[in-house]
């Protein structure tokens, strides 16, 4: 689970096994006006593999969000899955997360 204080710039980082392929993620949690885009990068990477809005007006609970990309894991592997909070939608008034899960499925 991953909620924060509301402030720009706050990350996570996941250990997770990621085995050669292409990914998308989705992300279930709640959307809100209040709410950031998380960004998501491998082992400390400034490259971001995707980004995931979680802006919305209404809020709404356990939503369902999709990634705005697939990514390609090159190796199987353990990594250093990190999500931060850089930006926020144009309408948003804040940087608030409040994410229970990330779905990282293989599309190929």
């Amino acid at each position: 689970c991953f909620g924060n204080n509301g402030s720009q710039n706050d990350a996570l980082i996941y250990k997770v096994y990621l085995a050669k392929g292409t990914y998308k993620v989705k992300a279930i949690g709640k959307t809100s006006n209040s709410s950031g885009i998380v960004t998501l990068s491998l082992d400390g990477g400034t490259t971001p593999l995707t980004t995931i809005d979680m802006y919305s007006n209404p809020d709404v609970n356990n939503a369902i969000v999709n990634g705005a990309a697939s990514f390609t894991i090159s190796s199987s592997g353990i990594v250093d899955l990190t999500t931060i909070i850089k930006a926020k939608h144009a309408s948003s008034s804040g940087y608030y997360q409040r994410i229970g899960a990330y779905i990282l499925y293989r599309t190929a």
